[in-house]
């Protein structure tokens, strides 16, 4: 099926996505329409930890890779998002994280944010009133 589309068009389409990846990404880097500074401590850690993680899937994790057989099982992208966020923890860089973005109570959990499993009451009302009524052909 993929064979029917030219590969000019698969370029274009790829190419587009591409942009509008980069541009939703590049508002994390802003703050108030303005990118942040590369002198303040907030710009300084959000482009220091974007480096790193290129740094760690270009050239980081690949080497580990090469050296040790078990770390093939980890993408290199996986690794050097995972290896980034230990880092800005430790180190208690000052980056925006998810709950900053969204709000805290998004990622408040337990069960409570669950949704509630089972079959709407139009399904159990005949059955409890009346069963026998429900089984008769």
């Amino acid at each position: 099926m993929i064979r029917l589309v030219p590969h000019p068009v698969m370029l274009g389409f790829v190419n587009g996505l591409a942009l509008v990846l980069l541009k939703a990404q590049l508002t994390h880097f802003q703050d108030a329409g303005k990118f942040l500074s590369l002198f303040a401590p907030e710009g300084l850690a959000t482009y220091g930890c974007a480096i790193l993680t290129m740094a760690l899937v270009k050239f980081g994790i690949p080497l580990f890779q090469e050296k040790v057989d078990a770390a093939r099982a980890v993408p290199p992208t996986l690794g050097g998002v995972v290896i980034a966020s230990v880092v800005a923890k430790v180190f208690k860089w000052p980056l925006k994280t998810l709950a900053d973005v969204a709000g805290a109570e998004t990622f408040k959990g337990g069960l409570a944010v669950l949704p509630k499993l089972g079959l709407p009451t139009s399904v159990w009302a005949p059955l409890v009133s009346s069963p026998i009524d429900t089984l008769k052909v």
